[in-house]
């Protein structure tokens, strides 16, 4: 319950008779609304499918969902890394995108399942002021910048701020593939980061970061 007027349901649901006798499980957000004649849906958000079934199209090797119960109703721009010792993933869930309430959550691929979902960054700047977190992007930094050289740090990039006209770019890095992370530093003003897809290291070790102009939206 939002409100005692409003509501938020989430269900599950699966398309068949796809291509190849297929079928792809299906995730729905519900938002309902308390009126004279009783509660009536007011607004439907179907969330992306899952990937095909394992099997149904080359080179799907596994498909599964890392959680089925959250204590956030909706998640979005989800990102994957493959660190020293394993999958990592993570994306931003709260109330909705733009709520206050919305943080960053990791979860790690260990023994053959994924861990519980972390919150690992938030918008929290006082008691009284929070802002919502955005678009999260990991990148695990490669050893090949010296020969013999140890893998460097996993880094997760993701933005704060109440929209992404005013957001700002925020990073923390990881030595033990996700299970720790660093303070969270503010980048430089005017340097965001990437946005939503993965920088790319250079032979000499620099992080190029494909990057947007929100300025307008």
């Amino acid at each position: 319950m939002l409100t005692p007027d409003v509501a938020i349901a989430d269900g599950r649901y699966e398309l068949t008779g796809l291509a190849g006798g297929a079928t792809r499980s299906m995730w729905t957000t519900l938002v309902l609304k308390r009126t004279e004649m009783g509660w009536r849906i007011s607004a439907i958000r179907n969330m992306a499918p899952t990937a095909p079934a394992q099997g149904s199209a080359p080179g799907v090797i596994k498909s599964e969902f890392i959680y089925e119960n959250a204590p956030f109703p909706q998640c979005h721009a989800s990102t994957i890394a493959e660190s020293k010792g394993g999958l990592v993933a993570a994306w931003f869930g709260g109330t909705r995108e733009k709520h206050p309430d919305v943080g960053i959550w990791v979860s790690r691929f260990e023994d053959r399942k994924w861990t519980s979902r972390v919150e690992v960054a938030n918008g929290v700047e006082s008691p009284e002021k929070r802002y919502p977190t955005w678009n999260p992007a990991l990148y695990q930094m490669k050893s090949g910048v010296d020969p013999g050289a140890k893998a460097g740090p996993l880094l997760l990039f993701y933005k704060v701020g109440p929209s992404p006209s005013t957001w700002w770019g925020m990073l923390r890095t990881s030595t033990d593939n996700g299970q720790t992370w660093s303070e969270p530093r503010r980048l430089p003003d005017g340097i965001l980061g990437p946005i939503k897809n993965k920088p790319v290291q250079l032979a000499n070790g620099d992080i190029l970061s494909p990057s947007s102009d929100e300025q307008d939206g």
